[in-house]
């Protein structure tokens, strides 16, 4: 197997901000409220947390716990009912995807009509990258994950696992300075699920990249610094707000 190399040598325009010493997410009393059918379903309730820059943090919950909400509102995906949600050091909501935060979520959403190597390209072309310098990018952090094998494949010959970990690769070609992984061991058998966290690990390596993933494997959880729990919207743990 390849070691793996860091992230992909590609840096898209205005990436690295200069202020590097301020959270990358700063949440404070975060409330999220759906209105269904009448009644509202409070799916995140006064949250209140930071997100630094090399965090390595875990959110455990059951399912319906508002682990998701929370991740879509840190990506700038959902807006807050109620609360103060920034990202002191990335800049304004509009400017965060897809070069300062990369997000995997539980559905995959790969382009049925791309190869796998043209969706994991579709961030860099959207940082207004050269497409021939998108294309080898893809291909090389491919390789580095030890999915060079599907790369010329399209969406709809990929097992449920192989699109989650190429959606986990797709948020990383950018080198973001937040990746968001949303149950991306879900579909994975437990020595699979390990390796692709062996491999997401050496790939961020000491750099400054936080990660944050919801997940409800214990051994994923506890082989990353931190853990956040939520349980019916409330989010504990060691959130420094």
């Amino acid at each position: 197997m390849r070691e793996p190399r860091g992230l992909s040598s590609f840096q898209a325009p205005g990436c690295r901000p200069a202020n590097e010493a301020a959270p990358l997410v700063l949440a404070q009393s975060l409330r999220r409220v759906f209105h269904q059918g009448g009644a509202d379903i409070v799916a995140v309730s006064d949250a209140s947390c930071t997100i630094q820059p090399g965090d390595r943090i875990a959110i455990t919950g059951p399912s319906g716990s508002g682990k998701s909400t929370l991740l879509h509102l840190f990506a700038g995906l959902d807006q807050p009912s109620a609360g103060a949600l920034s990202w002191p050091a990335l800049g304004p909501r509009e400017s965060l995807r897809p070069t300062q935060i990369g997000v995997s979520l539980q559905m995959p959403g790969l382009l049925p009509s791309l190869t796998v190597a043209e969706n994991v390209a579709l961030p860099l072309l959207l940082s207004q990258a050269a497409p021939e310098q998108a294309r080898a990018a893809a291909r090389r952090i491919l390789a580095e994950q030890d999915l060079a094998a599907l790369a010329d494949k399209l969406p709809e010959e990929l097992s449920g696992g192989q699109a989650q970990r190429v959606s986990l690769i797709r948020a990383l070609v950018v080198r973001p300075r937040l990746i968001l992984a949303d149950e991306p061991t879900g579909q994975l058998d437990h020595p699979t699920a390990q390796h692709m966290l062996d491999l997401l690990l050496a790939t961020l390596g000491g750099s400054a990249s936080a990660l944050v993933i919801a997940t409800h494997d214990p051994s994923i959880a506890e082989r990353l610094d931190r853990v956040w729990n939520m349980h019916q919207g409330a989010l504990t743990g060691n959130t420094n707000p």
